[in-house]
């Protein structure tokens, strides 16, 4: 009977510390620079032309290595669609930019 109590003591021990083992592993540590969004009225433009004119803005300022590509990012969950964002490179800086018309003004975010 002490072989069987002390084997069930190795298993939830065991089962214990791979828990702790899994949770230290699989937590994601995110660093973020900041966070920003506005919503500015009578500002009618798509998505798309906006992200154009973004491009040709920030190209134009001559900041060197900055990287600018398109990204379709998920909404929410693995089932949600995917919305258009402006992704933005510089150093180890990265804005995930995110434009739309919203009722009668335009949202942006990054």
């Amino acid at each position: 009977m002490e072989i069987l109590t002390q084997f069930g003591e190795y298993i939830i021990y065991s089962l214990v510390i791979l828990l702790i083992i899994k949770s230290v592993f699989s937590l994601k540590i995110e660093e973020h620079h900041s966070h920003w969004n506005t919503l500015i009225d009578n500002f009618n433009f798509s998505s798309k032309e906006f992200y154009v004119l973004l491009k040709q803005e920030l190209s134009e300022q001559g900041v060197t290595g900055i990287v600018i590509d398109d990204v379709r990012l998920k909404e929410g969950n693995i089932f949600s669609s995917r919305r258009l964002y402006l992704r933005d490179t510089w150093k180890e800086y990265q804005y995930d930019i995110c434009a739309a018309p919203f009722g009668k003004g335009f949202f942006l975010s990054w």
